[in-house]
């Protein structure tokens, strides 16, 4: 992706400090595990250090203001491949952290990474990337529909591809176990994928 979206990240985010401990459940946490983060630069912490605490942050280590810290780093390894935690995981703490009540600009670079990740992914015809990130994006945006606008426009065949990898068309269901199934957005995308089909009491039905 754009590198402009990756220093935006740490540019919006460079107003939390560098944490000089991590708190949280003993079991799940430790100093030799966080001494790493606690005296590296930020972009020099490599994803193998950064991996424990992506997927213990909020939950049983450290605070938000912690998770912010860390968040353009986290980013930054997710997109290159070589951080580990589910990009699912990684937006669904941002749920978890009320993301609805940042302030706006970090809302919104966050927004433009999941853009520009998103259209990467769609232009590289990576399923399985594009398939992790709108899921986790699902759980964050209020509306996943211009994500799939953008597909459409971009890359005709890519939504075909997509469903045959990522769905169950006779069973009318998406196939990532990260999804909330109760949610408009996933009603959207199984939308987008089957527009001729409609769920009647969990039949799917096709006309």
């Amino acid at each position: 992706m754009p590198r402009e979206e990756i220093d935006r990240l740490y540019q919006v985010f460079s107003r939390y400090r560098r944490p000089s401990e991590l708190e949280g459940c003993p079991c799940c946490t430790s100093p030799q595990k966080a001494k790493p983060l606690l005296h590296k630069s930020l972009r020099d912490i490599s994803a193998p250090e950064l991996e424990h605490y992506a997927f213990k942050a909020l939950t049983t280590s450290g605070t938000l203001a912690d998770y912010k810290y860390f968040i353009p780093r986290i980013l930054e390894l997710s997109e290159d491949g070589s951080l580990l935690c589910d990009i699912e995981v990684t937006l669904g703490k941002f749920t978890y952290g009320k993301f609805g009540d940042w302030p706006a600009d970090e809302r919104q670079a966050i927004h433009d990474f999941i853009n520009g990740a998103w259209r990467e992914s769609v232009r590289s015809a990576n399923l399985y990337r594009a398939d992790a990130l709108l899921c986790g994006a699902a759980s964050l945006l209020d509306n996943v529909s211009p994500l799939l606008a953008y597909a459409d426009a971009a890359a005709p065949r890519f939504k075909a591809a997509y469903a045959a990898q990522n769905s169950n068309p006779t069973k009318r269901k998406l196939l990532n176990s990260f999804w909330d199934d109760s949610t408009p957005n996933y009603e959207r995308v199984l939308s987008w994928l089957y527009p001729n089909a409609t769920n009647a009491g969990g039949v799917a039905a096709f006309f």
